[in-house]
Protein backbone atom coordinates (compact mmCIF):
# COMPACT_ATOMS: atom_id res chain seq x y z
CA UNK A 1 0.00 0.00 0.00
CA UNK A 2 1.49 2.84 -1.32
CA UNK A 3 0.77 6.87 -0.56
CA UNK A 4 -0.89 8.87 -2.98
CA UNK A 5 1.81 11.36 -4.28
CA UNK A 6 0.20 14.67 -5.14
CA UNK A 7 0.41 16.25 -8.87
CA UNK A 8 0.61 20.14 -9.09
CA UNK A 9 -1.71 22.18 -11.12
CA UNK A 10 0.28 25.47 -11.16
CA UNK A 11 -1.13 29.18 -11.43
CA UNK A 12 -0.09 31.58 -13.98
CA UNK A 13 2.89 33.59 -13.02
CA UNK A 14 3.23 36.94 -11.82
CA UNK A 15 6.28 38.84 -12.22
CA UNK A 16 8.76 37.96 -8.77
CA UNK A 17 10.63 40.41 -6.48
CA UNK A 18 12.99 37.27 -6.30
CA UNK A 19 13.67 35.95 -9.84
CA UNK A 20 16.73 34.04 -9.12
CA UNK A 21 14.49 32.07 -6.36
CA UNK A 22 11.73 31.59 -8.64
CA UNK A 23 13.60 29.70 -10.86
CA UNK A 24 15.35 27.79 -8.42
CA UNK A 25 11.61 26.78 -6.88
CA UNK A 26 10.22 25.80 -10.47
CA UNK A 27 13.20 23.79 -11.16
CA UNK A 28 12.92 21.77 -8.30
CA UNK A 29 9.13 21.11 -8.99
CA UNK A 30 9.83 20.45 -12.78
CA UNK A 31 12.03 17.35 -11.23
CA UNK A 32 9.61 16.41 -9.05
CA UNK A 33 6.73 16.41 -11.24
CA UNK A 34 9.27 13.85 -13.79
CA UNK A 35 10.09 11.49 -11.17
CA UNK A 36 6.25 11.16 -10.15
CA UNK A 37 5.16 10.32 -13.08
CA UNK A 38 7.09 8.06 -13.67
CA UNK A 39 6.41 6.52 -10.63
CA UNK A 40 2.59 6.58 -11.65
CA UNK A 41 3.13 4.76 -14.70
CA UNK A 42 5.11 1.51 -12.98
CA UNK A 43 2.02 1.74 -10.30
CA UNK A 44 -0.55 0.72 -12.85
CA UNK A 45 -3.23 -2.12 -11.70
CA UNK A 46 -2.08 -2.07 -7.98
CA UNK A 47 1.72 -2.93 -8.95
CA UNK A 48 4.50 -1.63 -6.55
CA UNK A 49 7.29 1.06 -8.69
CA UNK A 50 10.35 -0.27 -8.88
CA UNK A 51 13.20 0.21 -6.05
CA UNK A 52 14.98 2.32 -8.52
CA UNK A 53 12.72 5.00 -9.16
CA UNK A 54 11.56 5.27 -5.11
CA UNK A 55 14.93 5.51 -4.17
CA UNK A 56 15.57 8.64 -6.91
CA UNK A 57 12.16 9.77 -5.00
CA UNK A 58 13.29 9.82 -2.30
CA UNK A 59 16.95 11.07 -3.06
CA UNK A 60 14.99 14.03 -5.06
CA UNK A 61 12.52 14.63 -2.22
CA UNK A 62 15.85 14.93 0.30
CA UNK A 63 17.63 17.16 -1.50
CA UNK A 64 14.57 19.44 -2.14
CA UNK A 65 13.40 19.52 1.28
CA UNK A 66 16.68 20.57 1.96
CA UNK A 67 17.03 23.46 -0.51
CA UNK A 68 12.91 24.41 0.79
CA UNK A 69 14.76 24.70 4.48
CA UNK A 70 17.15 27.37 3.51
CA UNK A 71 14.85 29.28 1.26
CA UNK A 72 11.92 29.12 4.49
CA UNK A 73 14.85 30.18 6.86
CA UNK A 74 16.69 33.00 5.08
CA UNK A 75 13.30 34.47 3.53
CA UNK A 76 10.07 33.21 4.59
CA UNK A 77 7.34 31.60 2.86
CA UNK A 78 7.81 31.85 -0.61
CA UNK A 79 4.44 34.29 -1.19
CA UNK A 80 3.39 35.30 -4.74
CA UNK A 81 5.10 38.95 -4.10
CA UNK A 82 8.12 37.27 -4.02
CA UNK A 83 8.52 34.32 -6.25
CA UNK A 84 5.48 35.03 -8.11
CA UNK A 85 2.41 32.48 -8.47
CA UNK A 86 3.35 30.14 -10.38
CA UNK A 87 6.66 29.47 -7.70
CA UNK A 88 4.50 29.80 -4.82
CA UNK A 89 2.42 27.16 -5.16
CA UNK A 90 5.55 25.36 -6.68
CA UNK A 91 7.12 25.66 -2.70
CA UNK A 92 3.70 24.70 -1.34
CA UNK A 93 4.50 21.13 -3.56
CA UNK A 94 7.88 20.70 -2.51
CA UNK A 95 6.73 21.22 1.09
CA UNK A 96 3.68 19.01 0.84
CA UNK A 97 6.51 15.70 -0.62
CA UNK A 98 8.86 17.04 2.09
CA UNK A 99 7.68 13.59 3.92
CA UNK A 100 11.03 12.95 5.17
CA UNK A 101 11.02 15.91 7.40
CA UNK A 102 8.04 16.13 9.38
CA UNK A 103 8.76 18.73 11.72
CA UNK A 104 9.30 21.14 9.12
CA UNK A 105 6.23 20.44 7.14
CA UNK A 106 4.12 21.04 10.32
CA UNK A 107 6.69 24.67 10.55
CA UNK A 108 5.44 25.97 7.22
CA UNK A 109 2.00 24.90 8.18
CA UNK A 110 1.79 27.68 10.96
CA UNK A 111 3.90 29.71 7.98
CA UNK A 112 1.01 29.47 5.62
CA UNK A 113 -2.26 28.97 7.68
CA UNK A 114 -2.67 32.80 8.06
CA UNK A 115 -1.34 33.69 4.45
CA UNK A 116 -4.43 31.14 3.04
CA UNK A 117 -6.78 32.77 5.64
CA UNK A 118 -5.98 36.13 4.40
CA UNK A 119 -6.19 35.08 0.73
CA UNK A 120 -2.23 35.80 0.01
CA UNK A 121 -2.21 32.69 -0.88
CA UNK A 122 -4.86 29.46 -2.54
CA UNK A 123 -6.46 28.05 0.52
CA UNK A 124 -6.17 24.87 -1.08
CA UNK A 125 -2.54 24.89 0.25
CA UNK A 126 -3.33 24.87 3.70
CA UNK A 127 -5.79 22.26 3.34
CA UNK A 128 -3.64 19.78 1.90
CA UNK A 129 -0.52 20.47 4.28
CA UNK A 130 -3.23 20.13 7.17
CA UNK A 131 -4.15 16.93 6.19
CA UNK A 132 -0.74 15.67 5.39
CA UNK A 133 0.59 16.59 8.69
CA UNK A 134 -2.31 15.32 10.66
CA UNK A 135 -1.74 11.48 8.55
CA UNK A 136 2.24 12.08 9.41
CA UNK A 137 1.20 12.18 12.91
CA UNK A 138 -1.13 9.14 13.03
CA UNK A 139 -4.67 11.40 12.82
CA UNK A 140 -7.11 11.96 10.57
CA UNK A 141 -7.41 14.12 7.86
CA UNK A 142 -9.94 16.90 7.70
CA UNK A 143 -10.40 17.59 4.27
CA UNK A 144 -9.81 14.49 2.62
CA UNK A 145 -7.42 14.71 0.30
CA UNK A 146 -5.11 11.96 1.27
CA UNK A 147 -5.62 8.89 -0.54
CA UNK A 148 -4.25 5.44 -1.11
CA UNK A 149 -3.77 2.88 -3.75
CA UNK A 150 -4.70 -0.68 -2.40
CA UNK A 151 -4.05 -3.75 -4.78
CA UNK A 152 -5.19 -1.72 -7.46
CA UNK A 153 -8.34 0.18 -5.85
CA UNK A 154 -8.00 4.40 -4.88
CA UNK A 155 -9.70 5.10 -1.48
CA UNK A 156 -9.30 7.96 0.24
CA UNK A 157 -8.02 8.23 3.93
CA UNK A 158 -10.39 8.60 7.04
CA UNK A 159 -11.66 12.11 7.55
CA UNK A 160 -12.61 13.52 10.95
CA UNK A 161 -16.55 13.66 10.18
CA UNK A 162 -17.48 12.07 7.01
CA UNK A 163 -21.20 13.67 7.25
CA UNK A 164 -18.96 17.35 6.76
CA UNK A 165 -16.38 17.00 4.61
CA UNK A 166 -17.41 19.09 1.18
CA UNK A 167 -18.26 21.62 3.42
CA UNK A 168 -14.95 22.03 4.97
CA UNK A 169 -13.65 21.28 1.48
CA UNK A 170 -15.91 24.05 0.21
CA UNK A 171 -14.28 26.63 2.86
CA UNK A 172 -10.74 26.44 1.27
CA UNK A 173 -11.91 26.30 -2.39
CA UNK A 174 -11.74 22.82 -3.07
CA UNK A 175 -14.12 20.49 -5.10
CA UNK A 176 -16.73 18.22 -3.49
CA UNK A 177 -14.71 15.13 -2.13
CA UNK A 178 -16.55 12.92 -4.85
CA UNK A 179 -15.29 14.39 -8.01
CA UNK A 180 -12.00 14.80 -6.59
CA UNK A 181 -11.76 10.84 -5.64
CA UNK A 182 -13.24 10.12 -9.55
CA UNK A 183 -10.14 12.59 -10.65
CA UNK A 184 -7.90 10.86 -8.19
CA UNK A 185 -8.12 7.45 -9.46
CA UNK A 186 -8.30 8.56 -12.99
CA UNK A 187 -4.83 10.77 -12.42
CA UNK A 188 -3.26 6.97 -11.18
CA UNK A 189 -5.23 4.97 -13.87
CA UNK A 190 -7.04 3.16 -10.74
CA UNK A 191 -10.55 2.12 -9.98
CA UNK A 192 -12.45 3.48 -7.14
CA UNK A 193 -12.77 1.57 -4.39
CA UNK A 194 -16.59 0.24 -4.40
CA UNK A 195 -16.73 0.87 -0.57
CA UNK A 196 -14.64 4.29 -0.76
CA UNK A 197 -17.48 6.40 1.24
CA UNK A 198 -17.35 3.44 3.82
CA UNK A 199 -13.84 3.93 4.49
CA UNK A 200 -14.17 7.41 5.17
CA UNK A 201 -15.06 6.91 8.97
CA UNK A 202 -12.25 5.41 10.65
CA UNK A 203 -12.82 2.02 12.45
CA UNK A 204 -13.45 2.45 16.19
CA UNK A 205 -10.25 1.71 17.98
CA UNK A 206 -9.95 -1.65 19.85
CA UNK A 207 -8.85 -1.03 23.17
CA UNK A 208 -6.17 -3.00 25.11
CA UNK A 209 -6.50 -6.42 25.90
CA UNK A 210 -5.31 -7.73 29.59
CA UNK A 211 -2.95 -10.59 29.20
CA UNK A 212 -4.72 -13.63 29.59
CA UNK A 213 -4.26 -15.65 33.29
CA UNK A 214 -1.50 -18.60 32.78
Amino acid sequence: MIPLLLVCIQTASTAPLYPHLAADINGMAKVDQEIRMKLINEMGGGKRPSKEVFDSLREIDHKDTERMKWIVDKFGWPTPAMVGDEACGNAWLLVQHADQDHPFQKKCLTLIEPLAKGHVIAGRFYAYLFDRVQVGDGKLQRFGTQGKDDKGEMFIDPVEDAKRVDEFRKLYGLDPLETYAKQLADAYHEKLAANWRERLVAPPKRSPRKPSLP
